[in-house]
């Protein structure tokens, strides 16, 4: 199954992220026993419902199970706070290197609000997932990479990274 990018329905939806790559960073259970994830912060640039965030999977080494989560963001503490959406997809390995969408997500985010999002894959597989460095591309340059794992759920968020991404917002 090949997923699409996202195709906004009206003018009322704004698409916004980062479509660069260049590097990818490994999620799921790697040989050292812990199941790592990605994700990313971002600040909304309206006030509307989120309707999906799409991601690009570099290599996919078998079928695996992908949940995404939202989650309100405190930039001053580089925090997420409590979750307000998730959703799961299912990959084929010949869904990699073409954009994986999360949808159903139905999510009311405010604009200049700050939310972050993870992608993980904790069913003992593996896939990478396209990353850039700012310094290579333009991008959501508001944002930080978000990396951790099974033995640092907090995780670590890195401003001079981006995960490849796309978001659409239904404005209001």
């Amino acid at each position: 199954m090949k997923l699409k990018p996202l195709n906004p329905e009206n003018n009322n939806s704004i698409i916004f992220g980062n479509s660069h790559s260049g590097l990818h960073y490994w999620i799921g259970l790697l040989s050292n026993g812990h199941d790592y994830f990605i994700g990313q912060s971002f600040r909304s640039p309206a006030t509307g419902r989120l309707r999906s965030i799409c991601i690009l999977p570099e290599l996919i080494l078998e079928n695996i199970t992908a949940r995404l989560s939202v989650f309100h963001f405190d930039r001053e503490r580089s925090q997420c706070r409590e979750k307000l959406a998730e959703t799961v997809v299912t990959l084929q390995t010949c869904d990699a290197k073409s954009w994986a969408s999360f949808n159903s997500l139905d999510l009311e985010l405010e604009r200049d609000k700050d939310y972050c999002f993870k992608i993980d894959c904790n069913d003992g597989k593996m896939m990478a997932v396209a990353e850039c460095a700012w310094n290579n591309a333009p991008g959501c340059s508001d944002g930080a990479e978000w990396v951790g794992h099974s033995a640092n759920t907090d995780g670590h968020f890195f401003a001079g990274f981006g995960l490849t991404f796309l978001a659409e917002i239904r404005a209001n």
